[in-house]
């Protein structure tokens, strides 16, 4: 399925779900939701992991995007592209 560029990305939209969450997933989350630049769209991990690293984040928040788009990946049925565990 072709996303259009304007259309949030399942990820972000159930990354912004996770907001009660008390852990770094939900601190991120919690930050992803005031950011107006935070990506909305992708596919993959890699724009969303761009954009962190373009602002210089702490490695911890890294991490969180890792674990959360790892969680969001297992409970999505559809192909995930852009991290896998070893």
């Amino acid at each position: 399925m072709n996303q259009r560029k304007h259309e949030p990305s399942n990820f972000y939209v159930w990354l912004l779900k996770q907001t009660d969450q008390k852990s770094p997933i939900g601190d991120l989350a919690k930050d992803v939701k005031i950011d107006t630049f935070f990506p909305r769209a992708g596919s993959s991990i890699e724009p969303f992991k761009k954009y962190l690293m373009q602002k210089s984040v702490d490695s911890l928040v890294i991490q969180a995007l890792e674990d959360a788009w790892l969680k969001y990946s297992e409970s999505n049925t559809s192909e995930i592209t852009g991290l896998t565990r070893p």
